[in-house]
């Protein structure tokens, strides 16, 4: 058998340079220190790999949103807003009206697009901002003062349940509500006093009133409080610059017309009274 020399060993699998990758060091050069690490940490094997590699790098870029620089143009500044979802004019903010909210109208939701467009809010954004600010902080306030006012409600009835004999309720009512009238509370709240004065010493206040005035005084009789010349012109004054009050004074049809001409022609009296 012959010898077998060291240069004679075949050359074990996977040590040759064809299978072992391609030859980074001898194509870089000097340069190919520097890539090392990254050739490593990445495990190309060729170039193949790397154009891979830069491929779908490009591919990502593309779709990459870049913000524009401080000396970007006003069409880079809109393109780049354009692909973040802000629309071109505040019109095109899409805001969905919630439900369960009293107050809520057109002009909120305008403002919330003027100003969204102004900072450039995207319209998710914008819309989900909206939502979620009427979701977690409106309703819940709204929540609140509904159950407060039914608290105070349930309190106001049974003060009223304590305090007025129950035989005479419905006539302390109107005597609160006369008194409401005399104070110059919009009628429209008269029939609903109680929903709009919770507090039972105000509209104790209001009965005595009206104890006290009379219906009379409500149609121009004498048992009002008097008042002085000064005081009645003052009120005269005050009674004439009312709209509501000129217009039922103008208007014979009118459900407080008569009551209106009344207190109108004894405030006159009073302010002017006859041989002063």
């Amino acid at each position: 058998m012959s010898e077998l020399h060291e240069s004679d060993t075949p050359e074990a699998p996977g040590n040759s340079e064809a299978e072992t990758g391609f030859d980074w060091s001898g194509t870089l050069g000097e340069s190919y220190k520097s890539f090392k690490p990254m050739l490593e940490a990445k495990g190309w094997k060729g170039p193949g790999d790397a154009l891979k590699a830069y491929g779908e790098l490009e591919k990502k870029l593309g779709k990459a949103v870049v913000v524009p620089g401080e000396n970007a143009s006003d069409a880079e500044r809109a393109a780049f807003h354009k692909r973040l979802g802000v629309p071109n004019a505040p019109d095109g903010y899409q805001l969905t009206k919630p439900d369960g909210v009293e107050g809520y109208d057109d002009s909120i939701a305008a403002w919330l697009r003027a100003t969204g467009h102004r900072f450039a809010l995207p319209a998710k954004a914008l819309s989900g901002l909206h939502d979620a600010y009427f979701e977690d902080i409106v309703k819940p306030h709204l929540a609140q003062k509904t159950e407060a006012r039914e608290v105070a409600k349930r309190q106001l009835d049974m003060e009223i349940y304590d305090n007025w004999p129950e035989a005479k309720q419905a006539a302390y009512l109107d005597c609160a509500k006369r008194g409401a009238r005399f104070l110059g509370l919009a009628p429209e709240r008269l029939d609903g006093l109680l929903d709009h004065v919770s507090d039972f010493a105000l509209v104790e206040a209001m009965r005595k009133l009206g104890e006290m005035v009379g219906e009379d005084a409500l149609v121009g009789g004498g048992s009002a409080p008097p008042l002085g010349a000064d005081a009645a012109r003052t009120e005269l004054q005050r009674f004439k610059g009312d709209p509501e009050v000129q217009k039922a004074y103008a208007d014979n049809r009118h459900p407080q017309h008569r009551e209106v001409v009344a207190r109108f022609n004894q405030l006159t009296e009073r302010a002017y009274p006859v041989g002063n």
